[in-house]
């Protein structure tokens, strides 16, 4: 029996892990010539590192990103890019299915991850860059002026808008092929008292409805039929509230419960509870997407040392968690674990290496070796998931 009171649990025989050791794909040394590589990860089936140079005969005020592609079979070099960047702003990186969206400053670009070229940059008006996210297949910038900027991953321009006087952006999306978006009364949402909706259809924002917020506010998603806020402080079991976007309809205050840690990771909410069968200890997590009736899938994970961690932010519809030794990669859609491997099982232990990245055959890892970082490429075809699941509802 459980021990807690969560309902009847069926547990599936779990298999002991193989004792085989299994080989590396390759290794490589980590491209960082013109200074630390302070960005790296999986985008396609490239591995991309981004550093940082000066150049001497430039203006101070420019800095250039260096840019390395590597086939993520083999680990080879497969080519080299620069972008002009302001010396002193932060670039951010994010991974699309083939493209690496990249920030900073007032410019924003998009490189295709298996040429090593640009598909387009561009720079913002006025203001510099303080928040880039990918969601609904868009491209949502965030400026220092107050505006909104949603772009195509072509780089055509969806839609620009300015933030009302006195509000700050907390999530945006499409809601039945309109874009929409949220505001609170305070820059972080957990010490906001008030949420507002906004349909972006126009050129001016049009305000929808305007809700009170209830403390320890951590996230708010637009979904399919409500926006749904998530409330924890990480002592007590929290809950999630479901505003519909009809300003005349009723509140769900407690749509449903929120058990054990709870984070957010773009615009998504995962919450992981520990809990122990007889001698086996298991992490469940639960997924949330916007739905009003609770997660959009729920997975347990066998975690020998009793805890799981996010081991990587994980490419397109991949998620990595780490429990001690074992490394599972979930699709984000399901949750169903694509494969899992024991990093002690490596011919080279991994269990002090930090991850790249992954795909659905590959796993990279950053290691500190003794002439510098390493790169290690890591085959995850034909890995059993020896570590069974539990049937949780």
């Amino acid at each position: 029996m459980l021990l807690v009171g969560i309902g009847p649990v069926a547990c599936i025989g779990v298999a002991q892990p193989s004792t085989t050791q299994r080989d590396l794909a390759w290794t490589a040394a980590s491209i960082a010539e013109d200074g630390p590589v302070y960005w790296s990860g999986v985008v396609g089936q490239t591995i991309v590192q981004v550093s940082r140079k000066t150049p001497q005969d430039s203006d101070p005020d420019t800095s250039l990103l260096q840019l390395v592609g590597r086939d993520i079979g083999t680990g080879e070099v497969s080519w080299r890019q620069q972008l002009a960047m302001n010396g002193d702003a932060w670039t951010t990186c994010i991974a699309t299915e083939d493209a690496l969206i990249l920030t900073g400053g007032s410019r924003v670009a998009s490189l295709n991850a298996n040429r090593g070229s640009f598909n387009w940059i561009r720079d913002l008006r006025s203001g510099s860059i303080q928040q880039t996210e990918l969601r609904d297949g868009s491209i949502w910038v965030q400026s220092s002026s107050g505006d909104l900027l949603n772009l195509a991953t072509s780089g055509e321009s969806k839609g620009h808008w300015t933030l009302p006087q006195g509000q700050f952006w907390a999530s945006y999306g499409v809601h039945r092929h309109r874009p929409m978006a949220i505001t609170s009364n305070a820059s972080w949402l957990s010490s906001a008292t008030t949420i507002s909706l906004w349909d972006l259809s126009g050129s001016t924002p049009r305000q929808v409805w305007t809700h009170a917020l209830a403390p320890s506010a951590l996230a708010v998603q637009l979904g399919d039929t409500h926006v749904v806020t998530f409330h924890s402080d990480a002592y007590s079991i929290g809950y999630a509230q479901a505003l519909p976007y009809d300003s005349d309809s009723s509140v769900e205050d407690h749509a449903f419960p929120l058990r054990g840690t709870c984070s957010t990771t773009g615009e998504e909410v995962t919450c992981s509870e520990t809990l122990t069968e007889g001698s086996l200890t298991f992490v469940t997590m639960r997924r949330y997407r916007g739905d009003s009736d609770g997660p959009s899938w729920t997975q347990s994970l066998l975690a020998p040392g009793g805890w799981c961690e996010p081991h990587n932010s994980g490419g397109v519809g991949t998620l990595t968690w780490r429990c001690q030794s074992l490394v599972y990669a979930l699709r984000a859609n399901t949750g169903e674990v694509a494969w899992v491997t024991d990093l002690t099982q490596a011919e080279a232990p991994l269990e002090f290496c930090g991850a790249v990245g992954e795909t659905d055959r590959y796993a990279v890892f950053s290691c500190n070796e003794t002439n510098g970082m390493e790169l290690v490429g890591l085959r995850t075809e034909g890995s059993s998931s020896w570590a069974q699941r539990m049937a949780i509802p």
